[in-house]
């Protein structure tokens, strides 16, 4: 039920003045909660039942609710747990809900197994290679600007020591620039430059003879938003999210979680990436995207 147990040093007083120490913590990660809750453990012998922070719950976004009978935690207007007790019980008790199979799945990445090992260099290669093998220079740079606070112990020491070479980085993120793309060279023509050449549009359909001309059309991308969805990721979050919608508006990245692929939902989607850059003064022009829908 618990994911990333860590030591912990917090202290409890008990009501007739005792202090309690816990020796672990880890993260309960329960159904509709997008984070999961901090959960201490004691010695059986300091506490012998587990104690449920309301305020943090609470933090969370749900809303707990208390009877003579019964309790109720509810988030967004569904129960996340409850449970009865009678009149003569001092204390409400809760039953922790089981984690279905695919919400395991999907706290894997709160801890992964070669952060816990002891060799640095398997760390730095499975935690770029969770990144998507980023080039060497990007990788360090992220780190410097402290873009990843929650991995303490990637430094950018510890990456020098251990430099994950690896296939992936070699083949799609290369530091090189594209060879060829700034040429020096003078364009040369193929065609006579002639002012009164013009395209002729009155030519009948029947005429099946073939020329070497190409006729191009400039478009200007400014005020144009790319968009295009994901595949369906394997794990369902737990607000029920499958696709991911990516939009690019110049030059950033938004993106919008879908349920399904259904028209309706591509629908509103669009409707909150438009609202989106309408907030900043970037509303949309234009608007590319495949023709799925």
């Amino acid at each position: 039920m618990l994911q990333n147990i860590q030591s912990d040093d917090l202290s409890v007083q008990l009501p007739n003045g005792d202090h309690i120490q816990a020796f672990n913590v880890g993260n309960l990660h329960l159904p509709y909660l997008d984070h999961p809750i901090k959960a201490h453990i004691f010695e059986d012998k300091d506490l012998s039942i587990s104690l449920l922070s309301i305020s943090e719950l609470c933090n969370a976004g749900c809303t707990a609710t208390f009877t003579g009978q019964q309790i109720a935690i509810t988030h967004g207007g569904r129960v996340v747990m409850q449970n009865s007790k009678s009149k003569q019980e001092p204390l409400w008790h809760i039953q922790l809900p089981n984690t279905p199979a695919k919400a395991l799945a999907s706290t894997a990445i709160y801890n992964p197994a070669p952060t816990n090992s002891s060799k640095d260099s398997a760390f730095v290669h499975f935690i770029h290679a969770a990144l998507g093998s980023p080039a060497l220079s990007s990788f360090t740079q992220a780190i410097r600007a402290n873009y990843l606070p929650s991995l303490s112990r990637l430094t950018t020491a510890l990456v020098t020591a251990h430099p994950p070479h690896t296939i992936p980085t070699a083949l799609g993120h290369l530091d090189q620039n594209r060879q060829g793309q700034n040429s020096t060279k003078r364009f040369v023509s193929l065609f006579p430059e002639n002012p009164h050449d013009q395209v002729d549009d009155a030519r009948p359909l029947s005429d099946t003879s073939i020329d070497n001309n190409a006729y191009t059309h400039v478009f200007t991308l400014t005020d144009t938003m790319h968009s295009d969805l994901t595949g369906k990721f394997p794990v369902t979050s737990f607000s029920g999210m499958q696709y991911i919608i990516v939009s690019v508006l110049d030059g950033y990245i938004h993106v919008e979680p879908m349920r399904t692929r259904h028209h309706l939902e591509y629908i509103a989607a669009y409707k909150r990436t438009i609202n989106f850059f309408a907030k900043l003064g970037r509303k949309p022009i234009f608007q590319r995207l495949d023709n799925e829908t």
